[in-house]
């Protein structure tokens, strides 16, 4: 059901739906005006939340350089070099099957 559908004494009022929408943002916007996040959060709120996050910073950091260095300390694998191995078959019959099938 689309808004042309509705009859006009559907919306409410004598408004239109985006004057009504605008009354609301202008409701919300005097909220948080009043709104002080110092009466929230305080410092040390703030204090242990940053001393949690860097204590996880840390476990990370010491995870990827352990890794680091584990894999540093293998030598690398070096790949053999030889001439490729060569399969013989009938590539003809092979395609010939294929499409047969």
């Amino acid at each position: 059901m689309s808004t042309e559908d509705m009859e006009p004494e559907a919306l409410s009022g004598d408004e239109a739906p985006d004057e009504a929408i605008e009354e609301d943002d202008e409701g919300l916007s005097a909220e948080h005006e009043d709104f002080d996040p110092a009466e929230v959060y305080m410092l040390e709120d703030f204090v242990a939340e940053d001393a949690r996050l860097e204590e996880f910073r840390r476990k990370i950091s010491d995870k990827i350089k352990a890794k680091v260095q584990g894999e540093s300390s293998e030598p690398p694998r070096r790949r053999q070099s030889r001439p490729r191995r060569y399969i013989s078959c009938n590539r003809e019959a092979g395609h010939d099957n294929l499409v047969a099938n």
